[in-house]
């Protein structure tokens, strides 16, 4: 028996029973959740980005508006990307009610579902289950993945993430076919229009190398399907195209808002700190996914066919999507969360192309023994970054929600007033105070009433004052006899004459 005929004898040896294989799959699935969900609660709201998302939902559940995010109940016109990342965090905080869990919910799942995602496809194109496996394992150990703006906190990209790594995956289906698959075309096209629809122009930013795969190797057989890719062009007009017609007839403002903010605005301009052209590359490169990438080079080992061209493509992402964000004037480590899938999958197929070689020399056996070890490694890392080291500090336990519980504990049914000077943005409000406004409108549909306020002096006439500034505590707890501290906060009473 020849030594490829043994890798196939072990690889379908190894997979054991079909009962087996869904078990081992059961298993590596309930891990993989159990990882997710377990500490999505555990980080305070985000002033950027998260909690204005937040504010966006809650306010959407409370006026049932679901084409047009408000904030302060107005049209949202300072973040103009499409709703559905909204529409889902509302319907989360509608079943579950408005918590921090059901906020970060469907950033988690989208991270599941996309590791999930990985690793089914590349062991089923590989037809190997190791292989599918370690892409997996590869993109969930990412920590700038699975962390902080990704699978842990209320964002967006987690959920683009999914879309653009599904039409990319089914794109390729399609690129890589002598035949007619219109279904494939339609999940395509379902994919883009869902990617447009989470973060708009930037849904796109990931098919522009899909774009040059189709154009350079493959001319004739994007003429020969041209009615697949035609209905994929369709279906995804259909979902984003419609979304933006929809959302200008109601708002007649809101297309130029877009131009302004998504490609005048942080692609033109820089919002936040100045970073070098290689900023995405040196933030992936720190990382252990990121100190395998040499191992790509491994692909060329890979025979011509549909794994090279695979591989090809992985790269080829990869590299298109950190020039295009490196290009950008606005440089944030998670704007790249969107090439990790690519970095992962080029890296297992590459993993098993060595696999392929070695066991030519070494014994297939000890080679998958040696793999499992590094994998086993990866994810330890991961939880050590996760929860013992993080990426980003654990900010403080929530201070406005247990101030505002602390009120109603102890003054029932008395308004409560919170100082808060807020954040000043370049252009907008200058009490600019999202994670309170979020928690104020939660403890409203508590039946809770809570009042923002800027200043000392503005709390003139309220019997109930609180605060959490670090500059406003000293001259709030000054103003009233104290009720309660706690987390950074301080809860007075004071009287007041009628």
């Amino acid at each position: 028996m020849g030594v490829d005929q043994q890798i196939v004898a072990l690889n379908a040896a190894g997979a054991g029973p079909r009962l087996s294989r869904w078990l081992v799959a059961a298993v590596l699935v309930t891990m993989l959740f159990a990882f997710v969900l377990t500490d999505i609660t555990w980080l305070d709201l985000n002033t950027w980005d998260e909690s204005r998302l937040a504010v966006n939902a809650i306010e959407m559940l409370a006026n049932g508006n679901r084409l047009v995010p408000t904030y302060g109940f107005a049209p949202d016109l300072w973040n103009t990307k499409p709703p559905l990342m909204v529409n889902l965090m509302a319907t989360a905080m509608q079943l579950l009610g408005p918590s921090y869990f059901a906020l970060r919910l469907p950033s988690a799942l989208a991270m599941a579902a996309t590791v999930v995602l990985l690793a089914w496809y590349t062991g089923r194109t590989t037809r190997s289950p190791g292989t599918g496996i370690a892409a997996g394992v590869l993109l969930a150990s990412a920590q700038g993945f699975h962390g902080y703006h990704g699978g842990q906190t209320g964002d967006y990209d987690a959920l683009l993430t999914l879309f653009s790594t599904a039409y990319g995956l089914a794109l390729f289906s399609l690129l890589d076919s002598d035949s007619r698959r219109p279904g494939v075309a339609v999940l395509a096209g379902l994919a883009i229009g869902l990617a447009i629809l989470t973060k708009g122009v930037a849904g796109l930013v990931p098919g522009v190398g899909l774009a040059l795969f189709a154009i350079v190797p493959t001319p004739r057989r994007l003429v020969r399907n041209w009615p697949d890719y035609a209905l994929v062009l369709v279906v995804a007009l259909a979902l984003g195209g419609g979304f933006y017609l929809l959302r200008s007839l109601a708002d007649p403002a809101y297309l130029g808002a877009v131009a302004s903010n998504e490609l005048n605005g942080r692609y033109s301009h820089i919002l936040g700190p100045r970073f070098g052209a290689f900023y995405y590359v040196g933030s992936i490169a720190r990382q252990p996914i990121g100190m395998l990438a040499p191992l790509l080079v491994a692909l060329l080992l890979l025979p011509p066919g549909r794994l090279r061209r695979l591989g090809g493509l992985a790269v080829l992402q990869l590299v298109i999507i950190v020039t295009v964000y490196s290009s950008a004037a606005t440089k944030y480590f998670w704007y790249a969360m969107p090439a990790y899938p690519w970095l992962a999958l080029g890296l297992a197929l590459a993993g098993y192309a060595v696999w392929r070689r070695a066991a030519r020399l070494v014994s297939p056996a000890l080679l998958t023994s040696l793999c499992a070890v590094l994998l086993v490694g990866l994810a330890a890392n991961a939880v050590r970054v996760r929860y013992v080291r993080p990426w980003v500090a654990v900010t403080p336990p929530r201070a406005f929600d247990d101030l505002i519980a602390a009120a109603a504990r102890l003054r029932p049914g008395t308004a409560l007033g919170v100082v808060d000077g807020g954040v000043v943005l370049a252009a907008g409000p200058a009490h600019y105070a999202p994670v309170l406004r979020f928690e104020a409108l939660r403890a409203a549909r508590q039946g809770r009433q809570v009042e923002q306020l800027v200043s000392v002096a503005a709390a003139a006439g309220r019997p109930l004052v609180g605060a959490c500034d670090p500059s406003l505590r000293a001259a709030v707890a000054a103003s009233g006899a104290a009720l309660w501290t706690g987390h950074g906060c301080v809860l007075v009473s004071r009287a007041v004459q009628g």
